[in-house]
């Protein structure tokens, strides 16, 4: 569940926090990371994991998770190519966090975004044997700009 936060002048940030339970179905459940605006774009600025160590280390094994514009149901569009969670979190077994690039060259029409949440997607299956990971938990802040129609 994302929290919605006003940080600024028109930039919000949307705090997610993820669990094992979430990381197990994000094959067949793709994870609400900022929810979609009717009739307005959602523009990141940042995007940012942390990742905090419970008990027990994960092992994620194969599978990949971007963040997408939409879901996989409505025609997806990346707004980076980053790995989120596998490189974060597989075998680590302390806190940490880490910045995400966002693409600076890639320009996105805004009538392709308009009225689209940001989802965490399920890009390399491989999740479904995720272990470890007692008490630890992803959390995902996504700082955005809210776009005039």
């Amino acid at each position: 569940m994302s929290t919605t936060v006003i940080t600024g002048e028109n930039i919000f940030r949307a705090r997610t926090t993820i669990l094992q339970a979430d990381i197990l179905t994000l094959d067949t459940v793709p994870i609400s990371l900022v929810p979609a605006i009717a009739g307005k774009s959602i523009a990141p600025v940042g995007l940012f994991q942390t990742y905090n160590f419970g008990s027990s280390a994960y092992v994620v094994g194969t599978g990949r998770a971007q963040a997408f514009y939409g879901n996989a149901s409505t025609g997806s569009q990346p707004f980076t190519t980053a790995e989120l969670i596998n490189a974060l979190v597989t075998g680590k077994a302390v806190s940490q966090f880490r910045n995400v690039a966002l693409p600076g060259e890639a320009a996105v029409a805004l009538t392709t975004v308009q009225g689209l949440g940001i989802y965490l997607v399920e890009t390399a299956t491989g999740f479904a044997g995720a272990t470890g990971g007692a008490l630890s938990s992803i959390e995902i802040d996504v700082l955005y700009q809210v776009l005039p129609e």
